[in-house]
C-alpha cells in the first residue's frame, strides 16, 4: 500500500514587524503561524485554506484571514 499526503504550511505576508505599509498596525500574536493545511495534493490544500479565509495573490504572496479584515475595515470610507 502507497500512502501519501501534501501538507500547506502558511504564513502570512505581514508576519514580520518590517513588512508592509501598515508594519505598525499588522501584529500577530505569538505562534500565530504556521497554519497547515493537508490533504491528497497542493490543489486540495489550497482549497482548504481559501474556505478557510486566506487570499493568494498571483506574485505567490499569502494573506490571513485576520489582515484581509484589517485591509477591508481601513478602505471603508
Amino acid at each position: 500500500m502507497i500512502v501519501g499526503c501534501y501538507a500547506l504550511d502558511l504564513y502570512c505576508r505581514y508576519d514580520a514587524a518590517s513588512c508592509g505599509p501598515e508594519a505598525g498596525t499588522r501584529k500577530h500574536p505569538f505562534k500565530y503561524f504556521p497554519h497547515q493545511y493537508t490533504g491528497p495534493n497542493y490543489s486540495s490544500c489550497r482549497a482548504q485554506a481559501r474556505r478557510g479565509g486566506w487570499r493568494f495573490d498571483p506574485d505567490g504572496e499569502v494573506l490571513c484571514p485576520r489582515c484581509i479584515k484589517q485591509d477591508k475595515e481601513s478602505k471603508r470610507p
